[in-house]
């Protein structure tokens, strides 16, 4: 059975150190091999859910007001004074490039 997960970067309270748990946790669920395949996304800010009032609590700002270009965005839309925009593309190219380290290694094996 293929199992897929689906993370989101740059959450609201996300930090240095919970992505490094979150990506160590991934490796270990692809080296079990109780995982397949990694679907990544940035967060989206959208107003009146708890994600955004939470994104405002940790000083988010949205780098992008256009919603219109929120859809199929290759860059992150929030950033924290803890976590900046370009920290976010890293950690998304990271977890890019774990899945695609073990895809090919998982269809290797068929």
């Amino acid at each position: 059975m293929r199992v897929n997960v689906f993370i989101i970067v740059g959450l609201p309270g996300e930090s240095e150190e919970s992505f490094r748990e979150t990506y160590a946790y991934l490796e270990n669920l692809f080296d079990e091999r109780l995982i397949s395949n990694i679907l990544v996304s940035y967060f989206q800010p959208y107003q009146g859910t708890d994600s955004f009032q939470k994104m405002q609590e940790y000083g988010g700002r949205i780098v992008e007001e256009d919603k219109q270009k929120w859809i199929l965005r290759g860059g992150p839309l929030v950033e924290y004074p803890n976590l900046s925009a370009e920290r976010q593309l890293k950690m998304f190219e990271d977890v890019s490039r774990l899945n695609e380290k073990n895809l090919s290694s998982f269809y290797k094996r068929f």
